[in-house]
């Protein structure tokens, strides 16, 4: 809600294209289903690697504090490429506080924080990231415009177990967008978004934008 206030105070009007990453996904879902509703044109709607909402998604889950740290320290070395070199026997000894000091420090040694910062200033990482993972989506409008799904290699699962994660992501958003177009993507969830994979990603949503277009005009 909160983003669609947002978004309409920029762009009162007008067709708008949503884009959503991960969790995002989710949230750009709910706001084209929102705007929809609202008689506002949606001319797209783009998930990247976007779990389909369902029984046994990763997000919704009852995650502890000490689980939500190792999630998060999953994301940042896959999205930086740096180990962070965390003694896994060591954190889980730790108390929570323990445990962000533990990856502040670990952060600063890689150069994902400065060195002058504290601790405390990963709380709001901290409690967002929480807060995605404990969240599940439950959909209460739907959204009937054009979709597009972007699916990419999760570099810890083998090429069997790739097309298994990419059938079921395909399968449960395909039960809420029936015309939703499928893209296999070069990279990880997060060279995604990055050079050089993310100018395929731009190609791949300009193509898509001026073909509807010509179907438009046609």
């Amino acid at each position: 809600a909160w983003h669609v206030q947002a978004i309409e105070a920029v762009y009162p009007e007008g067709p708008l294209n949503l884009v959503g990453h991960s969790f995002g996904g989710w949230v750009a879902h709910a706001m084209a289903a929102r705007l929809q509703a609202k008689g506002r044109q949606v001319r797209s709607l783009t998930l990247i690697d976007s779990e389909g909402p369902g029984p046994g998604s990763t997000c919704g889950q009852p995650h502890t504090f000490s689980q939500t740290l190792l999630r998060l320290i999953e994301a940042l070395e896959m999205s930086s490429g740096k180990p962070l070199g965390l003694d896994r026997v060591a954190f889980a000894q730790a108390s929570d506080d323990q445990q962000q000091q533990q990856l502040h420090t670990a952060m600063v040694r890689a150069g994902l924080m400065p060195a002058r910062s504290s601790a405390r200033a990963l709380d709001g990482t901290v409690r967002t990231f929480g807060a995605a993972l404990r969240t599940p989506y439950h959909p209460e409008l739907p959204y009937t415009g054009p979709a597009g799904l972007v699916l990419v290699d999760d570099p810890g699962l083998d090429a069997e177990g790739n097309a298994a994660e990419h059938r079921l992501m395909q399968q449960r958003w395909q039960q809420l967008l029936p015309g939703l177009k499928v893209w296999k993507a070069p990279g990880d969830h997060f060279s995604i978004l990055k050079v050089p994979h993310v100018f395929s990603l731009a190609a791949w949503w300009h193509d898509g934008q001026a073909l509807a277009q010509a179907q438009v005009v046609q």
